[in-house]
C-alpha cells in the first residue's frame, strides 16, 4: 500500500523520507518477483500446448511463432533472451510426467519452490537452472541436491550478480571434468 502511495501522482516522491522511499522500492521489488512468479506458471502452460509432439497444433506455431520463448518475447514486447530465460525457469520448475504418466516433481524443486513463492527473482532462477543442467549430466545426486539447496538460500538474500558467481562455482566444483570443455569452447568463440 505505500508503494501505491508513494507513486500516486498526488503524493510527490520528493516528500517521503528516505526510509519510506526505500520501503517502496522494496516493496516495488516484491511485486515485481510476485510478477515473475505469475509469469513463470503461466509460461509454463504455453510451453507445455506448444510441445513439438504437437507439431502445427502446438501453441506457439498457430500463433505464429516458431517457440514458446518467441511467442513469449512478441506478446511481452521483450527480448527473446528474456522470454528464453522466463521458458528456462518454467520447464525446469515445472511438475513432469514419466513415460509411463506418472506424476514427477520438477526437475529442482527448491528452486520450483522459492521461484513460484516469489522469493527469489526469475534471473536468480535462471542462473542456478543453467549452472545446474550443466554440471548435471556428470554430477552426483546428492551434490546437486545440496548444490540446488546452498543456491536457493544464497539467492534469497542476495543479487544476481553474486548468484551468477556462487553458481559458476559451484558448477564447477560439480562438474571438474568440464572446466577444462568450458575453456577451450570459450577461447574457440573469441578466434575466428
Amino acid at each position: 500500500d505505500s508503494l501505491a502511495n508513494a507513486v500516486a501522482p498526488d503524493g510527490a516522491l520528493e516528500a517521503l523520507s528516505d526510509s519510506a522511499l526505500l520501503e517502496a522500492l522494496a516493496e516495488g521489488f516484491a511485486q515485481k518477483r510476485e510478477a515473475e512468479a505469475r509469469l513463470v506458471r503461466i509460461a509454463v502452460e504455453v510451453v507445455e500446448r506448444s510441445r513439438p509432439s504437437l507439431g502445427p497444433n502446438g501453441l506457439a506455431i498457430r500463433t505464429g511463432c516458431g517457440s514458446p520463448a518467441a511467442l513469449l518475447a512478441d506478446l511481452g514486447l521483450i527480448t527473446l533472451a528474456e522470454a528464453h530465460r522466463i521458458c528456462r525457469v518454467a520447464e525446469a520448475t515445472a511438475d513432469r510426467v514419466s513415460l509411463v504418466g506418472e506424476r514427477m516433481p520438477a526437475r529442482y524443486p527448491l528452486v520450483a519452490e522459492a521461484a513460484l513463492a516469489a522469493c527469489i527473482p526469475i534471473d536468480s532462477a535462471n542462473l542456478i537452472v543453467s549452472a545446474l543442467d550443466q554440471a548435471a549430466p556428470r554430477a552426483d545426486i546428492e551434490h546437486l541436491v545440496a548444490a540446488e539447496r546452498a543456491l536457493v538460500e544464497f539467492a534469497c538474500d542476495n543479487p544476481a550478480d553474486m548468484v551468477r558467481k556462487l553458481s559458476a562455482w559451484w558448477r564447477d566444483a560439480l562438474d571438474v571434468d568440464g572446466i577444462e570443455r568450458r575453456e577451450d569452447d570459450l577461447v574457440q568463440r573469441r578466434s575466428l
